[in-house]
């Protein structure tokens, strides 16, 4: 069975600030447990910062061959070639904020509910993942409202790939973030 890749394009935040401090959260299921969930933080080196002068666009940078945009996670095509994932787009105050801070504060608030967080390497890539024994993307969205950084907003990246491949090689999706603030573009590559 074929691997599926998802890469952030771009982010336009159609709000103005002298210097937004940003990073990501992803959240999607497990390939081989459906019933549990993984997210992880991106970039795992601190916040993305923006300056005035970029006009509030971020271009991510493609590193390595055949990639098109900030790498975010690979893994295997699930049975049902359909993938559900959701990002949340996060600013911080913290420059130094790191990925690790982050998934601890997220883990911890969802441990408390009985959710067996743990952190583990998982779907490829370089980041950790924590691993949630629950189903349910939403109760993601309701931790990153409890820790101390501010949701700019979510966007959804589920995606229902042609189960005979031919026409899905790059699939390119952009969409609105939930609050309206802006535009994110990503890409989802099968192969």
């Amino acid at each position: 069975m074929e691997n599926i890749r998802l890469e952030l394009n771009y982010l336009d935040l159609e709000r103005n600030k002298k210097m937004w401090k940003l990073y990501f959260v992803l959240a999607t299921e497990m390939p081989d447990a459906p019933d549990q969930m993984a997210i992880t933080v991106l970039p795992e080196g601190g916040p993305v910062i923006i300056r005035k002068p970029a006009d509030n666009h971020l271009s991510f940078v493609p590193e390595g061959t055949n990639a098109d945009g900030l790498f975010v996670l690979e893994r295997k095509m699930p049975a049902d070639y359909s993938v559900k994932a959701r990002l949340w787009v996060m600013h911080t105050r913290d420059t130094a904020r790191a990925a690790g801070s982050v998934m601890k504060e997220i883990s911890g608030f969802l441990g408390k509910g009985g959710a067996g967080a743990k952190i583990v390497a998982a779907l490829g890539g370089t980041n950790p993942w924590t691993v949630l024994g629950l189903q349910g993307i939403g109760i993601v969205g309701t931790a990153l409202s409890k820790i101390k950084d501010k949701p700019m907003g979510w966007v959804n990246m589920d995606e229902h790939f042609n189960p005979n491949g031919e026409e899905d090689e790059e699939l390119e999706r952009k969409n609105r973030l939930s609050t309206g603030f802006g535009e994110i573009g990503w890409s989802w590559v099968v192969g």
